[in-house]
């Protein structure tokens, strides 16, 4: 049924499942996208233009989440190893640790989904949500 939910009713449950899932989030000590990006550099991706890239960003917003992860003391800069004119951004140990406490609520919650709705429920709904995605950019 193509005409069964009105725009303003799909608007509305997006926002409002967004505005939950940021809620929650906020109850971390960073943001979610220096939360990604955190992520990022723990697991190896040091090049601030690769980070661009995998958060589908620009070169100014990526600089934006790199100076606030700096500052908050989560991340430093240091010269690239391969080329001294460029750097790399890399965890301190502080950042390290906050990234492995915000997964963790991150992951209580999706347990708590899970636990609610169940593993294939769950699934479906990630599986809908990465195909609308790649459809809106398209």
């Amino acid at each position: 049924m193509r005409n069964a939910m009105t725009v303003m009713d799909i608007n509305q449950e997006i926002v409002r499942f967004c505005r939950e899932y940021l809620r929650q989030e906020t109850q971390a000590t960073i943001r979610p996208s220096e939360f990604r990006v955190l992520g990022l550099i723990c697991s190896g991706v040091n090049v601030p233009m690769e980070l661009a890239t995998q958060m589908n960003v620009s070169r100014p917003m990526i600089a934006g989440i790199i100076n606030a992860l700096v500052n908050a003391g989560h991340a430093v800069r240091v010269p690239s190893p391969d080329d001294g004119r460029s750097v790399w951004v890399l965890p301190t140990n502080q950042g390290r640790a906050v990234y492995r406490q915000t997964a963790d609520q991150v992951k209580d919650r999706i347990h708590k989904v899970i636990d609610r709705i169940g593993q294939k429920k769950f699934d479906a709904f990630m599986t809908q949500i990465r195909q609308i995605s790649q459809i809106l950019v398209e």
